[in-house]
């Protein structure tokens, strides 16, 4: 299926990461991502973007690596949902699938279709951040 080819590429291209050391502690972290939309979503104050490469500075390796990690994670704010409309669109009935997404999420926000069951714990918790 063609959405499925797009996931998986999206998945397999994320991004590629390179670390431009001008001393022994600091350094410059760029990553590409697969469109400027990306780049620009996930472009952090401070951050340099060109194009779809995004190029931030970090203390030391630890600090650029978590940096990094938000890049990542803000960019997948637009990745997934475009994932998710494009495996939709591919659908025979993308129509009636459109209307019942956009139904639930309209139900959702006047609160007139109530929210999932949460899964019971596997094990009781002991405090609050041991999950």
């Amino acid at each position: 299926m063609e959405g499925e080819n797009q996931i998986s590429s999206r998945r397999s291209r994320c991004h590629e990461t390179r670390a431009d050391r001008g001393d022994a502690g600091s350094g410059a972290f760029a990553l590409t991502f697969q469109d400027e939309t990306e780049a620009r979503i996930a472009a952090l104050p401070g951050a340099e973007q060109t194009g779809t490469t995004v190029q931030i500075r970090a203390n030391d390796f630890e600090e650029g690596y978590r940096k990094g990690n938000q890049l990542i994670g803000l960019a997948g704010a637009i990745g997934r949902p475009a994932a998710r409309q494009s495996v939709l669109n591919a659908q025979p009935n993308a129509d009636v699938l459109s209307i019942a997404v956009t139904d639930w999420l309209y139900g959702r926000f006047l609160e007139t279709v109530a929210p999932g069951k949460p899964g019971a714990p596997s094990a009781p918790a002991r405090y609050w951040g041991a999950q």
